[in-house]
């Protein structure tokens, strides 16, 4: 973002939204919502939005030593946010004449936007085996070359499982325009054309408009990918794996880069393998230019006043975030489709599920002059084993208003569960805010307006006066007892106007420092711990301990266990399995991705290697008791480590689930949780195990002694 200018930014949207929808003018409203999305996406993730690679089915592979998520710049970002949304205008033409050259756009774009989310291993896949009419085996070896390290191919079954996966999705999209047909052994595939041949090239501009826009060709020809290696695609530590995983879905989407990787292999061509699907249409449609007669591979360039109308409406929306109080509904909506309200006037959050393919989280608020998009969020691709952490992200817009989305998957169901959050930043609003749910909390939560209370309107501006008034003494009197505080908010204002861009670009600050707290409520535990750190009520000072010379050799000793001891406390306070206040994964906390800070965790916790005491805690049907005597004696014969009698005790938690499979055999999942919440074992998506239950808890324990022994 930083190397283009807005112009140039707008331009080579515009030339993607073309090509897709063939449109001039559907292509501008196109670029202009998804430069709008752009906007408060790119500040709620903190210029983050990640891939997440998914482990074996099998839960064998230990997960390798990589961060396994990618950093999307903001071209790609941008990239992505353009295949969201011009799908409501494919949608409209499909619902026309819409012709096979152009079905065969869309589905190829949407092919490559439920495989980029993700990673990869499913770019590969999808292209060799859904695009093209590669085998299983022949994928396999295809991702080889791409991922550089046979430890991280997955398994056959793996592959046909993730196949039917993306599949559906497919089928989903298009409906009854393509359909299922068994081929000789029984596989399922999409009825083919009849035509390949006449689709190739159509087929290679698509790929290449939908690669990575400025990422680079790597593959070399004549070069054997798997015994010469490639080095550009090899992995190079964890600061760099975000790059070269992108590089790799480039290597793959490239037309050229992907020819030359077959090639090497010894198969054949894409071209001889293309095996694009039947569209059933009710016409033959215009063959793809569109309507009005566009050139949809070379579109002139949006002039100036085109350019000016955009960048003016984008200023018109940041302007309304700006003025915005939302003193009734937010509409939260998840790809196009409502799934939760917050009337303000009543509550301040709201929860709800969220499926597996669920893409885009919005946030939206009425206003007179149309709906106003407040916060989006992207979401990535679900982990196979269902083990993502939680994920929280906020953004504070314009007028001061801080929103939130925590989503967090579950552990033993299909899909996550997702917390939004309102808050008001702005003492005044807040107390504005305060009093229309004090004068309307008799009212039904449907109705959406606080001008509703049949509340005298003179005794509702006494009470503002009287909030007004009283934060007004607060402020005058927090300045005399701490008048070094003061430069800090200009030192805020200042560094928000820093942040004020034609496209924001936001970089994280760091939060002050947090305070571990017990989980006291029962809903929205992580929203609770953020306002309870934005109260700044300082620590009560506590009294000094007396020591006599005759104790001071236990002094030090003391000092010493305090740091061990409050890290036994924050594991104590780990939420239980049952508690559904953060369900999918209670154990953890959720990385924060905030628009004008990045945490800050200073609570210490023991590190794996020095862990010594285990609090053993099971989840899951009878089979759970016994699995927890077992693992009791192994970790007893460790030798390395003990069993703690309660939480306040132990230096870090034992999490297992577990569930009977043959009645004499069990399977089972194992994380360590440390004193911050977070998954110190195993380093990644491991953790599972299956057989026998001295087999099981035989297995936890003897890789936990491995990662322990290896830090």
């Amino acid at each position: 973002m930083n190397k283009l200018s807005i112009d140039e930014l707008l331009n080579k949207g515009f030339s993607l939204a073309c090509f897709i929808l063939g449109e001039r003018a559907d292509a501008i409203r196109t670029v202009e919502e998804a430069l709008n999305r752009l906007e408060v996406t790119m500040a709620a993730q903190g210029k983050r939005l990640y891939y997440k690679p998914a482990s074996s089915w099998t839960g064998q592979d230990r997960a390798d030593r990589y961060r396994n998520k990618v950093l999307f710049s903001e071209l790609h970002l941008l990239q992505r946010l353009i295949y969201i949304t011009s799908e409501t205008y494919e949608k409209q033409r499909e619902a026309g004449a819409a012709g096979e050259e152009e079905m065969l756009i869309s589905f190829i774009k949407h092919l490559v936007r439920i495989t980029t989310r993700r990673n990869s291993f499913y770019v590969t896949l999808g292209l060799s085996r859904l695009l093209y009419s590669y085998t299983t085996a022949e994928t396999m070896e295809v991702y080889n070359a791409v991922i550089q390290d046979p430890e991280r191919v997955k398994d056959d079954y793996y592959y046909r499982s993730r196949k039917g996966v993306l599949m559906q999705e497919l089928k989903k999209r298009f409906g009854s325009l393509i359909e299922v047909a068994r081929g000789p052994r029984g596989e399922e595939r999409f009825r083919a054309s009849e035509h390949q041949g006449r689709f190739a090239k159509l087929v290679a501009e698509s790929l290449s408009f939908f690669t990575p826009w400025y990422t680079p060709c790597l593959v070399p020809a004549g070069v054997n990918p798997i015994m010469d290696g490639i080095a550009g695609l090899s992995s190079r530590g964890q600061q760099e794996e975000d790059k070269i995983e992108v590089d790799r879905i480039h290597a793959v989407l490239h037309p050229d880069c992907y020819e030359r990787l077959v090639k090497s292999l010894s198969f054949d061509s894409p071209e001889q393998r293309l095996e694009v699907p039947h569209f059933f249409l009710s016409s033959n449609g215009d063959n793809g230019e569109g309507t009005s007669g566009s050139d949809r591979r070379h579109p002139a360039n949006l002039d100036e006043d085109e350019l000016s109308d955009i960048k003016s409406r984008l200023d018109d929306q940041s302007a309304r975030r700006k003025r915005a109080f939302a003193g009734g509904l937010l509409r939260v909506v998840v790809d196009g489709t409502e799934r939760a309200c917050l009337n303000l006037a009543h509550t301040s959050s709201a929860r709800f599920t969220l499926e597996d393919e669920a893409e885009l989280i919005e946030i939206r608020a009425p206003g007179h002059d149309g709906e106003l998009l407040l916060a989006s969020h992207l979401l990535s691709g679900r982990e196979a084993d269902g083990k993502d952490a939680a994920a929280k992200a906020s953004i504070t817009l314009e007028g001061g208003q801080k929103l939130t989305i925590t989503v967090a998957q579950r552990a033993d169901e299909d899909g996550a569960v997702v917390d939004v959050a309102y808050r008001e930043t702005n003492p005044l609003r807040a107390a504005t805010l305060y009093a229309r749910r004090l004068v309307s909390g008799g009212e039904e939560p449907g109705r959406t307006t606080w001008t509703r209370a049949r509340v005298p309107a003179l005794a509702l501006g006494l009470a503002l006066l009287a909030l007004c008034a009283l934060g007004i003494w607060q402020v005058l009197k927090n300045n005399k007892s701490a008048p070094s505080q003061a430069p800090n908010v200009t030192d805020k204002r200042q560094e928000e106007k820093k942040n004020v861009v034609d496209v924001p670009v936001v970089e994280d600050k760091n939060k002050a420092p947090q305070v571990a707290q017990s989980p006291a409520s029962n809903s929205m535990p992580l929203i609770k711990d953020e306002q309870r750190q934005g109260e700044g009520t300082p620590p009560t000072p506590r009294a000094p301990e007396r020591t006599t010379p005759a104790v001071a050799g236990t002094n030090d000793a003391r000092r010493n266990e305090q740091p061990r001891q409050q890290k036994r406390e924050a594991v104590a306070n780990v939420p239980d399995s049952n508690d559904t206040r953060a369900v999918g994964q209670p154990e953890q906390s959720a990385p924060e991705f905030d628009a004008r800070r990045s945490p800050s965790n200073t609570l210490p916790a023991v590190p794996l290697s020095e862990v010594r005491k285990i609090y053993v805690e099971l989840s899951g049907d009878d089979a759970a008791e016994s699995v927890r005597a077992k693992l009791l004696e192994s970790l007893s014969a460790s030798g390395r480590f003990t069993s703690a009698a309660s939480k306040d005790e132990a230096d870090a938690l034992l999490k297992v689930s577990v569930k009977s499979v043959d009645g004499t055999k069990v399977s089972a999942s194992a994380q360590l949780i440390n004193a911050r919440g977070e998954t110190i074992w195993p380093a990644t998506a491991g953790g599972k195990f299956s057989g026998s239950i001295e087999i099981v808890a035989g297995g936890i324990i003897k890789e936990l002694l491995d990662e322990a022994r290896a830090r």
